[in-house]
């Protein structure tokens, strides 16, 4: 909005110059070769110039920008050097007058503020108070301590180079500015006057040795920052993007990479596109700080903390809880879990914050999982739901859904959930186990190895998962299966005699000496493989259709039953022998089959 006023102001001058003396430049230029003459330029009676500097300068003090000028320093292939123990440039300033409450303060700066083409070499490069900061073509950056500390105002990035040891982007809301220890818990109020910063990364880069960008949770809510590309690295040992507030943050693009990638406690973060995020710190499983990033290895750690208990950070903004929608993108992990989604059960006086975390789609990878949901306690009943195409999660109020897009297997153990991309592995890692664990499959996922179930373990199979391998169970043990009002099947191990006098099942699967149980002859027609047979013991009322390839046998002891093909398949077989086959392939084969006839010459040929 800044800048749609600005170039308004600026199309109405060019007319208003046009109309008396035909031109007038809007822009004045100044070309400056030391330390004077550049503080005599930003600070002179021109709203719009644009500096160039001819040579190198050093600063041995801070470079004032007023409020409300449109500034472009152009270093024109020279080096601007800062003093060592200061910021190079403070653009605008904080009023306070003679007050002592915020609505009397000044938090005003219409102005813009552009860097580029050049290098810059200082201890902290910028101090933003309200107005915008662009750090542009060609421009490299050197830091000591940080890049900018910006109150309000807009941040952006676009074509820089940037390094610092200590933190890249630093943002605070303006009422921050007005800092004293009685009144700074006001800072994330909803006050008109307290306007919440805005970054853009467009593109180039921010490497930073802590942070490369930072907020706080008391004095940084309603921040927005988006990220179309460019890369934001830190070391393993420093989180690249740390989010503890209330505000939207949206990646699109980009590559992101630290110890953590990206560490949230609150706000709203959407991932989609072709971004890619990276986690490269050592794996960490303990509780996060609730104050303060925690690298863990992860790309994404999301741990849900709210404000503190007091009356006054109450008060504060208006959604507090964490969001995280994934769209799509890469996200990988090289010593632990790409996503990690901590719940931390944090209470405020009996509130508890909510998290809702959804993974529609990715490429998801990491070294320990490709998905972690992580309890503090020990719940042996978490509220878990298994739908068609995805996993549901929840305790207390931290939510997880999954979807089998983004990884098509999870297994719980006692309250933490572990996501994995191939469905194998899942099935492997449940093997090990010796609790209680139950391995949940969804989505369009195969099953194509076969399994052999042990009598801790249950497996969970949504229905458009296919079955391409057996599911037995070890010894004299047998597999008894049933069907969940969604749909869903569930194999489990029963280790006790009787299983068929019990009269609760309709069919059994004897292969390999080892026998299934099932419930409905549904179950029993999903888990049949090729060439075996289903053996009805009892009546069967409702249809079972299949839309699958499989040959099987029904042998029915006389009870009545029915199964029929699904929507684009057809049975070839006959009686209760079953060939389901696609329809193409059984039009491609009726055709081949086919004789064809014509008439040339008076001759008939086959």
């Amino acid at each position: 909005m800044k800048r749609f006023k600005k170039l308004t102001a600026g199309l109405m001058g060019v007319v208003m110059a046009l109309g008396v003396c035909g031109f007038t430049a809007l822009a004045a230029d100044k070309e400056v070769s030391d330390e004077t003459s550049l503080q005599e330029a930003v600070s002179g009676k021109e709203t719009d110039i644009e500096i160039v500097l001819d040579k190198d300068i050093t600063l041995n003090d801070v470079l004032n920008i007023p409020n409300g000028k449109n500034i472009t320093i152009d270093l024109n292939g020279n080096k601007l050097t800062g003093k060592s123990d200061k910021y190079l440039i403070q653009f605008g300033s904080f009023d306070a007058g003679e007050e002592t409450n915020f609505e009397n303060c000044k938090y005003e700066n219409e102005g813009e503020l552009i860097i580029k083409n050049g290098e810059i070499d200082c201890y902290s490069a910028v101090l933003n108070y309200f107005g915008d900061v662009t750090f542009g073509d060609d421009l490299t950056v050197n830091a000591d301590n940080r890049i900018i500390t910006t109150h309000g105002g807009e941040v952006t990035v676009d074509r820089a180079e940037m390094t610092t040891d200590g933190y890249g982007i630093v943002a605070f809301n303006s009422f921050y500015a007005y800092f004293t220890p009685d009144k700074d818990s006001r800072a994330n109020t909803n006050n008109k006057k307290n306007i919440s910063p805005r970054i853009v990364v467009e593109s180039g880069s921010i490497e930073a040795g802590t942070c490369v960008f930072s907020g706080n949770n008391l004095l940084s809510a309603g921040t927005e920052m988006i990220i179309n590309g460019g890369e934001l690295t830190v070391d393993d040992e420093g989180t690249a993007i740390y989010w503890p507030m209330e505000g939207t943050l949206e990646i699109n693009g980009g590559y992101i990479e630290g110890g953590t990638a990206i560490e949230a406690k609150m706000g709203t973060i959407t991932i989609s596109g072709d971004a890619k995020i990276v986690g490269t710190g050592e794996l960490v499983e303990s509780k996060p700080m609730n104050g303060g990033s925690s690298p863990d290895g992860s790309a994404l750690l999301m741990s849900a903390q709210m404000y503190g208990a007091s009356t006054s950070q109450k008060q504060f903004r208006d959604n507090k809880n964490l969001t995280l929608i994934i769209e799509g993108g890469t996200f990988r992990s090289d010593k632990g879990n790409a996503i990690t989604v901590y719940n931390t059960k944090n209470q405020t006086d009996g509130e508890a914050q909510n998290a809702n975390i959804t993974i529609e789609s990715g490429d998801i990878s990491g070294v320990n999982s490709a998905i972690k949901y992580i309890s503090p306690d020990d719940n042996e009943n978490p509220d878990i739901t298994v739908s068609g195409n995805s996993y549901t999660t929840t305790e207390s109020k931290t939510t997880l859904e999954v979807a089998g897009d983004a990884a098509p297997a999870a297994i719980n153990e006692g309250g933490d959930t572990v996501f994995y991309s191939d469905v194998n592995d899942a099935i492997k890692a449940a093997g090990t186990e010796e609790k209680e664990v139950e391995v949940a499959v969804y989505g369009d996922a195969v099953i194509n190895t076969d399994v052999t179930l042990k009598d801790n373990v249950k497996l969970v199979v949504a229905p458009d998962t296919e079955l391409k391998a057996n599911i037995s169970a070890n010894g004299e043990d047998k597999v008894i299966v049933t069907k969940t009002e969604n749909g869903n099947t569930v194999y489990e191990v029963a280790n006790k005699a009787g299983v068929e006098e019990s009269g609760n099942y309709v069919a059994k699967i004897t292969s390999g000496g080892n026998t299934s149980y099932f419930d409905t002859l549904d179950s029993a027609v999903k888990t049949v493989q090729n060439g075996q047979t289903i053996e009805l013991l009892k009546k069967c009322d409702k249809e079972v259709e299949v839309e699958r390839e499989v040959r099987f046998t029904v042998n029915a002891n006389g009870f009545d039953y029915e199964i029929g093909a699904g929507d684009g398949y057809v049975n070839t077989g006959r009686g209760d022998e079953y060939v389901f086959i696609t329809k193409e392939d059984y039009e491609d084969e009726r055709d081949s089959h086919r004789h064809s006839y014509s008439l040339k010459e008076g001759k008939t040929e086959r």
